[in-house]
């Protein structure tokens, strides 16, 4: 956790600290071309009840240096603030980013529980180190950074995104960074979320997407379980934004002295048990591994929903062999009636 810690905030520091400098330098090179001095600018500003340049600049280098200081629990460099040109504004940047480039992972241990006081900011509480460096410390650094950028911007200076995000760590390319995603194992409340972000919001009391209505009940009691999930799955189009796949009730024989599941997700690295992860999402890359879960679930009458966001729409298999498909959309039923229909599915449209 310290080494992460301090990955996530030292360097992020460094960057917008690095960002600033190079502002400077090119509002410097910009003003001399047009003959107004290399300080012009530190006065512009980029609304009349806004801070100018050298305020922004300012209180980017305090939050920098102050947060990194408390949060490493030690005594943080006091400076005057009373920079008036770029060269001392450069100084300021320089000797923030030596404070802060002197912060040790091993200084930041227990940092993000560790309580730092907010009445700085006028504030009546404390917050946890990790709280404090999300909630307030990137934000309000990169806040004036952006400010920065955008009075530069505003008086005609030539800086774009690739200045603001400044020098980026890259690596060559290979295999590992072209893998596919994972399938993932959810909690119910992670697989309503998974469903919102398609659309598909489900209703608290009934887990079936708000926008959906039931278009027709299906009995393929007497088909083969392969064939009814080849007709659901078995199309590149269908599955082409995948599919999430939440087990509702479940029970498993004598025979198994384990969790039929349970092989799928040890392999992919997850050992919480169904019940705490009983919802699957599945990529447009895992068709198979799909169709395997839904194997399980109809050769043991399992209840389970199956949500297509591709068709816009769900089937929720009943665990008797018959199952409900909801939809919004008419052709997507259509689609999935006349699929089933034609493996010999009885087919009572509501």
């Amino acid at each position: 956790m310290t080494n992460t810690f301090h990955a996530s905030l030292i360097p992020a520091l460094m960057r917008g600290l690095t960002v600033l400098e190079g502002y400077l330098k090119k509002a410097a090179a910009f003003a001399r071309d047009r003959n107004e001095g290399e300080d012009y600018y530190l006065h512009a500003r980029l609304a009349p009840d806004m801070l100018p340049l050298s305020a922004q600049v300012r209180i980017a280098t305090d939050t920098a240096r102050a947060a990194a200081g408390w949060l490493a629990n030690v005594p943080v460099p006091m400076y005057e603030g009373d920079e008036l040109s770029v060269n001392e504004l450069h100084g300021r940047i320089t000797k923030t980013i030596a404070f802060v480039r002197s912060i040790a992972p091993a200084e930041l241990e227990g940092a993000e529980v560790r309580m730092i006081d907010q009445r700085f900011r006028g504030a009546s509480y404390a917050m946890q180190g990790a709280d404090f460096v999300s909630g307030f410390v990137l934000p309000n650094f990169y806040f004036h950074v952006a400010i920065a950028h955008g009075i530069l911007r505003q008086h005609g200076i030539e800086i774009g995104k690739a200045d603001y995000l400044g020098h980026l760590k890259g690596y060559s390319v290979n295999a590992d960074a072209q893998a596919n995603p994972r399938a993932r194992f959810l909690t119910p409340e992670q697989g309503a979320d998974w469903l919102s972000a398609y659309g598909l919001t489900p209703d608290p009391d009934s887990l079936l997407p708000k926008n959906q209505s039931l278009g027709f009940v299906t009995d393929t009691r007497h088909l083969d379980s392969s064939e009814v999930i080849s007709a659901l799955l078995d199309d590149e189009d269908t599955f082409r934004l995948g599919a999430l796949i939440r087990i509702t009730d479940w029970i498993w024989d004598d025979e198994y002295d384990t969790d039929p599941t349970a092989a799928s997700r040890v392999a992919a690295g997850e050992h919480r048990s169904l019940e705490e992860v009983p919802v699957t999402a599945f990529g447009a890359e895992h068709r198979e591994k799909a169709i395997h879960l839904m194997d399980i679930i109809l050769e043991h009458n399992w209840k389970a929903d199956l949500y297509l966001p591709g068709l816009r729409a769900t089937v929720r298999f009943l665990g008797d062999g018959r199952a409900e498909v909801h939809t919004c959309d008419t052709d997507a039923e259509t689609t999935l009636r006349f699929r089933l229909i034609e493996l010999g599915a009885e087919c009572e449209i509501a």
